[in-house]
């Protein structure tokens, strides 16, 4: 047993908890638990408790296995003290406790802990504090009373022997699910690389960058320029890579297969994973270019983010789903219990809508255009594009009319501002307004799910159907060298979306609308079909997958050829 600070002590000891960290505790507490799990889940950190007035048990013996190069095991209180438990591990090595920190150091670390409220130390663009070592390279572990954290040494698994397997089960959690299959995914992009390549050889590109690329059209985006159009692509992410007997994210795994399958066919594709708002990523980025790829011909802007911290003013802006004016009553699907009950939000406030603006807006997608334009990384003829909705009247209110809407106004208009840089050369800038498909980004947004249902529905009766990555598929073989032609609609959008708005499509999902509830939902909608693709989002639910058996979940992001 450590005190750590007069009301909080952490009990490394008693029964175990494994992590991702769930703790059921009342009032304001939970809180504090969901906080600490949401920070664990983002992979920012390795754990964040606080707790005051009772214990809080963690299993001392996972820490060392959550990522490779994590050494820490970070434990705050509420109450303004913290403390450390070291997290030594491997073969040879021992599991201690660190002395309870000296009266002098407990300010420094509990200003350090107030700063990490904020995300400063933990941020992986933005490194951690004090000393650090990889443990196996034969370099000291970090020193004690430090707060350290390593990122891993590539973007594979650190150190050799046998590859760890386990059985892996969903735990989904309303719309996120908290582990991902690696199998499941994998198996999903191979499927999807087969439908890149049943539509035949898409129009040649040469190098493509996509910002946002292990997930939804971001992922489908990469897949198509790669296998379609035979490009040389660089993906920008951020996911948590597997470590010990901790399973990688979904986009970590989606990846891991495209990597392996564009290596086997000698095609060259590469991931940087960092924060793509982050400068130093996108200096990573201008560096790979230089070295490895040249000029670019495509870039895809495809970034959908909770948060955003902005290192010229040091403030944090956060994503908020709210409508704008009044406040949002209308139809959804709760995700827990596949009912269909009424949804209420309030309406947003200025400081929502604007830090909705500045994380989902334009400004980071111009902010790449001018890196990359003033690093003479864009190819002459060099098209860029970023991806929006609009969606049928039924979503309006949530979507295009609230704080989502107020930025993709903002990102529109970005669009022409850059298009009107790169006309000269002979390029342009666009958004496509794509249709309503599955992701972890949509899957979040109120009244979303039902009416996606519903549209999945009648779109199927009448074979016009597509996923993301049909979608990309035609963006690249059709749209975007029409919309080059001038084939936009009167915004100088590309509309992506025409078979989901046609007029009778519309009209028969309003329809469908008015009459359904919990009692007709499978009847009158897409709901398992929709539940289908949102599970295999995180790799589950794919047929062929034998989820019973144990699976290698340590999968490397494998090097292109003479990378």
């Amino acid at each position: 047993m450590e005190e750590v600070g007069a009301r909080c002590r952490i009990d490394l000891r008693e029964r175990p908890l494994r992590l991702p960290v769930e703790l059921d505790l009342p009032g304001p507490d939970a809180l504090v638990a969901r906080l600490a799990r949401r920070e664990i889940e983002r992979g920012r950190v390795d754990a964040v408790v606080e707790r005051c007035g009772a214990p809080v048990e963690l299993d001392l013996e996972v820490a060392h296995r959550l990522r490779p190069g994590v050494h820490r095991l970070r434990v705050g209180g509420a109450c303004g003290r913290s403390g450390g438990a070291d997290a030594r591990g491997g073969a040879g090595g021992r599991r201690g406790l660190l002395p309870a920190p000296a009266a002098g150091d407990r300010e420094r670390r509990a200003e350090e802990q107030q700063d990490g409220e904020s995300g400063a130390p933990y941020r992986g663009s933005r490194g951690g504090r004090g000393p650090c070592r990889h443990r196996g390279d034969g370099t000291p572990w970090p020193e004690r009373g430090t707060i350290a954290r390593c990122a891993p040494r590539g973007l594979g698994s650190a150190g050799g022997g046998p590859l760890p397997r386990q059985v892996v089960a969903p735990r989904i959690r309303g719309f996120i699910s908290l582990t991902a299959h690696p199998e499941g995914c994998a198996e999903r992009v191979r499927r999807e690389v087969d439908i890149v390549r049943r539509a035949g050889p898409l129009p040649p590109l040469g190098n493509v960058l996509v910002i946002g690329s292990s997930t939804g059209y971001g992922l489908a985006s990469l897949l198509a320029a790669t296998f379609g159009s035979n490009a040389a692509t660089l993906g920008v992410c951020l996911e948590r890579a597997p470590g010990g007997d901790r399973p990688g994210s979904a986009g970590w795994y989606n990846l891991a297969e495209a990597h392996r399958i564009a290596a086997s066919e000698g095609r060259h594709l590469e991931t940087i994973n960092g924060d793509a708002f982050s400068g130093p990523v996108k200096r990573r980025v201008v560096e790979a270019l230089t070295e490895r790829f040249g000029p670019l011909d495509l870039l895809v802007y495809s970034l959908a983010a909770p948060r955003r911290d902005d290192e010229a003013s040091g403030e944090t802006w956060r994503t908020t789903l709210k409508p704008v004016g009044s406040p949002f009553r209308g139809k959804t699907i709760d995700l827990r219990s596949g009912e269909v009950r009424e949804a209420s939000i309030e309406a947003a406030s200025p400081e929502e809508i604007e830090g909705t603006v500045r994380v989902m807006g334009g400004d980071d997608w111009a902010a790449w255009v001018d890196e990359l334009q003033g690093s003479g990384l864009l190819a002459p003829g060099a098209r860029t594009l970023a991806y929006s909705y609009v969606g049928g009247e039924l979503t309006q209110a949530i979507y295009r009319h609230g704080t989502i809407g107020r930025a993709k106004e903002h990102l529109e208009a970005t669009a022409r501002a850059l298009s009107g840089r790169l006309a000269a050369g002979g390029g342009g800038a666009w958004v496509s307004l794509n249709k309503a498909v599955v992701t972890q980004a949509s899957a979040a947004i109120p009244a979303f799910a039902l009416y996606a249902a519903i549209l999945f529905r009648v779109m199927k009766e009448r074979g016009t159907h597509e996923g993301a990555t049909e979608q990309a598929v035609r963006l690249l073989r059709d749209r975007l060298p029409a919309a080059l032609q001038g084939d936009v609609d009167g915004e100088g959008r590309i509309r992506l979306d025409d078979r989901e708005m046609e007029p009778s499509v519309q009209a028969r999902v309003a329809e469908i609308w008015g009459r359904i509830e919990s009692g007709n939902l499978a009847e009158l909608s897409d709901y398992r079909g929709y539940r289908r693709d949102f599970e295999q989002l995180f790799g589950f639910g794919v047929e062929g997958v034998d989820y019973a058996a144990e699976t290698e979940i340590d999968r490397p992001l494998q090097a292109a050829p003479g990378a």
